[in-house]
């Protein structure tokens, strides 16, 4: 049986959690990544400092497939009894998507929708890039047509690292997942994030 992980975030700080379960590929390529998750009155935040140098990516528009670029990714699970699960992923220019659905194969695609909301920044030198991102409560609530506060609900989550097409393809997370190639959306693999 598989132990539950969990985050827990405090009331007045930043959660800090590193990515480090890379597989899938033997390149040996794992950057370092830290995550900040914190909790505002209203809101998520979600930091990602990545210690690789900033490239320009290739995809640049919301909507396209930014996981091929460097990216980074926030899978969050925000109620215990339902099953869909929203996808934030952007690459190192800020472009994102902003999936929602139950799997992989059944995401409806809302970042033209909610892009505003998100107050994406992105920044980078020769030696690293960061990307932050807010989850407004609004927007969850919106999205499932239901009230949203963290600290009442069982919130699960994971975190990624990832680059398709990089020169170096690489595949990290920071709740290991097990199964036999890339796949992100297992949502039996979030960890719990208490708030």
């Amino acid at each position: 049986m598989r132990k539950l992980k969990k985050i827990i975030v405090p009331k007045d700080g930043f959660r800090t959690k590193k990515i480090q379960n890379y597989q899938w590929t033997e390149n040996g390529y794992a950057p370092s990544v830290s995550v900040f998750l914190a909790r505002g009155r209203d809101r998520l935040w979600v930091k990602f400092v990545i210690g690789e140098a900033y490239t320009l990516p290739k995809y640049l528009l919301d909507g396209e497939p930014v996981y091929k670029d460097s990216a980074v990714e926030c899978f969050l699970k925000p109620f215990n009894d339902d099953p869909r699960y929203l996808n934030f992923e952007f690459n190192a220019a800020g472009a994102g998507i902003l999936g929602f659905g139950m799997g992989k194969d059944e995401r409806e695609e809302l970042i033209a929708r909610y892009a505003q909301h998100l107050n994406v920044t992105a920044d980078g030198d020769e030696k690293k890039w960061s990307l932050s991102f807010e989850i407004p409560f609004f927007l969850i609530e919106e999205i499932y047509g239901r009230g949203f506060a963290p600290e009442r609900e069982k919130v699960h989550v994971n975190f990624f690292k990832c680059g398709d097409e990089t020169e170096f393809p690489h595949y990290g997370t920071l709740f290991e997942i097990d199964y036999p190639y890339p796949e992100f959306h297992l949502p039996e693999f979030f960890g719990e994030a208490v708030f």
